[in-house]
C-alpha cells in the first residue's frame, strides 16, 4: 500500500474474535533491508471488550511511503473471522467476498449495491457478501455514475454522481414509487416486488455479488378505472334498436355489461363485450331486439371494466319505445 505524502488514513482493523481472543495491528514502513514500525494499536480485549483495533495516521514524512499491515493475535482459541478495513489507497491483496459491512449487512437493512449505468458492470467498491452469519447480501443493484448538477456529468464509471451513495437513492426512488402504486404495500412487501422485479445478473438466482440484481421497474399498474355514460335514445317494437353508450380510458380495452330494464326490473341482458377504447372517449353500442308488446319507458343501465380489472358503478339512461 502506497502512502502519498499528505494523506490521511483512517484504516480499522475488526474482527469477530469471542473473548479471550486478542488481536493488536501494527502499520510498517516497508524499507529496503528492514522494517520500521510506524504505529501499533494493542487495545485490551480480555475483559470482555469487542475485539477491534484501529489506528488514524497522517502521512507527513514528505515522501511516499510502501506499508503493510501486520495482525497478531493473543490467546487466539478458535478460528475465527478477521476482517480488515483500510481507505484509499487500496490494499495490495484483498478478497470482496464478505466485505459488507454494517449497517447493510443488517437482516433489516434493504442494502443496494452498485452498478456502472452505462456498463451495467459491478463497481469495484461495490461491497460484496455474504454477511458474517452467512446471508446473501447485496438485495438489490442499482446505477450509479450518474450526472448532476452537484457532482457534474458523466465521463466514464466511475465519475459524477458515483459508488452506493447513488445507486442507494435510487432504489430508494422507485420504493416510493411502489409505495404510491400500492399503498397498502409493508416495507417487506416492497422489497419483495423490487427483488421480483430485478433483471438477474450473475449466477442464477440471488447472489452474494448482485443480489437479486439490476433495478428495474415492470410496466406500472393500471389502477385507473374507465368511464362510461349511457346515452338515452329511442327504439321501435319489433324492431332492432342501438344502446348507445359514451365510454373512455387510459389504455387498453373496455368491456360493457349492459342491461335493459323497466320499472327497475331487468328484461334483457347482453354478454359483456369488448372495445377498444380512447382516450378522449368514444360512442359505441349494442342492438336490442325490441319486443313486439314493449312500450313506454324503458332504462339502460351500463358498467365499464378495463382488463386490470378497474369497475365504474352503473350508468343509466332513458329508452323512449314507441
Amino acid at each position: 500500500m502506497l502512502l502519498d505524502p499528505g494523506q490521511v488514513r483512517c484504516p480499522i482493523c475488526a474482527d469477530e474474535f469471542p473473548w479471550p481472543n486478542d488481536p493488536t495491528i501494527s502499520l510498517y514502513d516497508e524499507k529496503a533491508s528492514r522494517y520500521e514500525l510506524i504505529d501499533v494499536s494493542a487495545g485490551d480485549q480480555g475483559q470482555g471488550q469487542p475485539p477491534f483495533e484501529g489506528l488514524c495516521l497522517r502521512q507527513s514524512t514528505g515522501r511516499d511511503l510502501t506499508v503493510f499491515w501486520a495482525i497478531v493475535g493473543y490467546r487466539v482459541v478458535s478460528s475465527p473471522r478477521l476482517d480488515l478495513v483500510s481507505w484509499s489507497p487500496p490494499l495490495e491483496y484483498f478478497v470482496p467476498a464478505g466485505s459488507i459491512g454494517s449497517p447493510a449487512s443488517s437482516p433489516a437493512a434493504f442494502a443496494v449495491g452498485a452498478l456502472c449505468w452505462q456498463s451495467r458492470s459491478l463497481e469495484p467498491y461495490s461491497s460484496q457478501g455474504p454477511t458474517v452469519d452467512g446471508r446473501v447480501k447485496p438485495d438489490i443493484v442499482g446505477h450509479d455514475s450518474v450526472s448532476g448538477s452537484t457532482y457534474g456529468g458523466f465521463s466514464s464509471c466511475p465519475s459524477a454522481f458515483a459508488g452506493t451513495s447513488a445507486s442507494s437513492p435510487e432504489v430508494a426512488g422507485a420504493a416510493a414509487l411502489v409505495k404510491q402504486a400500492y399503498p397498502k404495500y409493508t416495507a417487506d412487501q416492497i422489497k419483495t416486488y423490487l427483488m421480483t422485479a430485478a433483471r438477474d445478473l450473475g449466477d442464477p438466482g440471488v447472489d452474494s455479488v448482485y443480489g437479486a440484481g439490476e433495478l428495474q421497474m415492470p410496466k406500472p399498474p393500471d389502477l385507473v378505472a374507465p368511464t362510461v355514460t349511457a346515452l338515452a335514445g329511442t327504439g321501435r317494437k319489433g324492431h332492432m334498436a342501438k344502446l348507445l353508450s359514451r365510454v373512455s380510458d387510459d389504455s387498453g380495452e373496455v368491456g360493457l355489461l349492459e342491461e335493459v330494464k323497466l320499472h327497475g326490473k331487468v328484461v334483457a341482458r347482453f354478454k359483456q363485450v369488448w372495445f377498444s377504447s380512447a382516450a378522449r372517449g368514444r360512442t359505441v353500442g349494442v342492438a336490442w331486439k325490441v319486443p313486439p308488446t314493449a312500450s313506454g319507458t324503458y332504462q339502460h343501465c351500463v358498467r365499464a371494466v378495463d382488463r386490470a380489472g378497474n369497475k365504474t358503478p352503473p350508468s343509466c339512461a332513458r329508452i323512449q319505445v314507441k
